[in-house]
């Protein structure tokens, strides 16, 4: 799997609605894993009441679920940005 620079991981994130190529994205897993494990969220959700749209998630539940550090990734973004300023 490809990674992804933590830039594009925030956009990725900043989706309101996961769906199942976002989520492959975000935990770095193949198709058969990521299904296993959106099902296994959408259950959990699916108890707590929640009504979901078919195949989408809240992104805000998915980077719960994958404890997605969003600080971190912040921070490495805007170094990033540093650094490309600094080379021009």
């Amino acid at each position: 799997m490809k990674q992804l620079p933590a830039k594009d991981i925030l956009k990725v994130i900043s989706k309101q609605w996961c769906s199942s190529q976002d989520f492959m994205i975000l935990s770095n897993t193949g198709k058969n894993t990521t299904l296993k494990l959106m099902k296994s969220l959408r259950v959990q959700l699916e108890q707590e009441n929640y009504f979901l749209p078919t195949n989408l998630l809240p992104m805000d539940k998915v980077v719960e679920y994958l404890k997605l550090n969003v600080s971190y990734l912040e921070k490495v973004s805007n170094f990033d940005l540093i650094v490309e300023d600094q080379k021009l």
